[in-house]
């Protein structure tokens, strides 16, 4: 085989200048785009995100500016040529895999991140272009977080899982200790696409937990702290940090908080620091003192701790045995209306002439409730309090749909400092 040198180098020259304007493209797009949804949706705190579609649509989002757009191209061909010219790169060498043994994985390595280029180019002109009525479209940006990631989901799963899934010659099993909403599964099965299915094709078993709650749980949920549009947010989080500490005190720390706001963790860690400090008490805050691994691993080992979580530690965290004794519960886990995917269901379930907030929105909620509430209780051992500082919980009627889907058939309620006392008798037996 001869060897063509000068072929070779302009080969990689012309490898090198495309991935230079490959790059530079790359950022001039995500910078117009920063700067567009600035300008729409406006910058401020923590993250925001902006929906997008075509010219015409039914809900009047703004579509991709032209020069956003005319950017796009620009990007997209830079990656697709650059793409090409691994792969030719790759080829070259492995023709010459005999004269180098590192050669042929080199080879493959360049020819996989080509494939990895052109689906990364395909999912982009894909988002930014191919808009369907089921796709909900969107773009989030953050002052705090500078990345720009443009998003895309389906409005509605149910289609999707009944076609990919549920239609196959095969049996399913969907198992989990959430999948009801007050007693029943008509949520979760109107969600998911079930109600897709022929008649008598589908089963359907609740089953008791091994866990003897009413030995094992206390339930306190606190009716006097009102909503932070009634009192003002100073006064707001002045008053919730009152609550969690007296009541973590009478826990003695061992106890998970678990916020639906990153703002409001910050707010209350940040006043409550130094109490904790003075009362050789850990205080630890989700994205404030480590990742969600490290913090678990700590709250596990220590024997006085109080941990701040939000977001994803409302599943999926098992702390069984004595180091977690306490949960309260700041807020119902009702998910922000102006998510772009929340939004789209609403606006498409308002189409339907239903009503989203009690079809949707409180199911939802429930049933990330019930997963709050499980990481009180994870074996027969366990024993412990979980307070809920949210008022509506007893004051608005959809309020029976969150009780009536715990494995509790009895709670108390009353002011936080009529709870404090009660968690304290229940982890130790003693009164005030």
């Amino acid at each position: 085989m001869a060897y063509d040198q000068g072929g070779w180098q302009n080969l990689i020259s012309q490898s090198s200048e495309t991935r230079q304007r490959c790059r530079e493209a790359a950022v001039t797009f995500f910078e117009m785009v920063s700067r567009w949804i600035e300008k729409s949706a406006g910058s401020g705190e923590g993250r925001y995100s902006l929906r997008f579609g075509p010219a015409e649509n039914l809900d009047g989002l703004p579509g991709l500016p032209v020069a956003v757009d005319s950017e796009l191209d620009n990007l997209l061909v830079n990656l697709r040529t650059l793409c090409q010219l691994m792969v030719k790169v790759g080829d070259r060498l492995a023709e010459g895999a005999a004269f180098a043994e590192d050669v042929p994985g080199i080879a493959k390595d360049l020819v996989s991140w080509a494939s990895l280029g052109q689906e990364m180019a395909h999912n982009l002109e894909w988002i930014c272009r191919h808009h369907e009525e089921d796709t909900v479209y969107w773009v989030e940006g953050g002052a705090d977080q500078p990345e720009v990631i443009l998003r895309a989901a389906p409005i509605d799963v149910g289609p999707l899982l009944q076609a990919k899934l549920f239609a196959e010659p095969r049996p399913v099993i969907l198992t989990s200790a959430t999948m009801t909403v007050d007693g029943n599964f008509i949520h979760f099965i109107k969600s998911i696409g079930l109600d897709l299915l022929p008649a008598n094709t589908m089963l359907e078993k609740q089953l008791d937990s091994p866990f003897n709650y009413g030995e094992q749980a206390l339930l306190c949920a606190a009716r006097d702290i009102p909503q932070p549009g009634q009192m003002g947010d100073s006064p707001y989080h002045d008053e919730l940090a009152r609550a969690i500490y007296n009541i973590s005190l009478a826990a003695e720390g061992r106890t998970l908080v678990l916020f639906t706001s990153h703002r409001s963790l910050r707010e209350v860690y940040h006043r409550l620091k130094d109490h904790y400090e003075n009362e050789d008490i850990c205080l630890l805050g989700h994205e404030l003192d480590g990742s969600r691994r490290r913090l678990v691993e700590q709250f596990m080992e220590g024997k006085r701790t109080v941990l701040f979580g939000a977001a994803s530690f409302w599943e999926g965290v098992d702390i069984p045995g004595d180091a977690l004794s306490c949960v309260i519960i700041v807020k119902l886990p009702f998910a922000p209306p102006n998510h772009p995917v929340l939004e789209a269901r609403l606006q498409k379930i308002a189409r339907q002439g239903r009503n989203g907030f009690q079809d949707y929105q409180i199911p939802q909620a429930v049933i990330k409730f019930k997963q709050g509430f499980g990481r009180l209780i994870r074996d027969s051992r366990d024993r412990g309090v979980v307070v809920i500082l949210d008022g509506r919980l007893v004051e608005k009627k959809y309020g029976l749909k969150f009780f009536n889907s715990l494995p509790l058939a009895e709670h108390f309620r009353g002011s936080w400092q009529q709870i404090v006392p009660k968690v304290k008798f229940w982890l130790t037996g003693r009164q005030e």
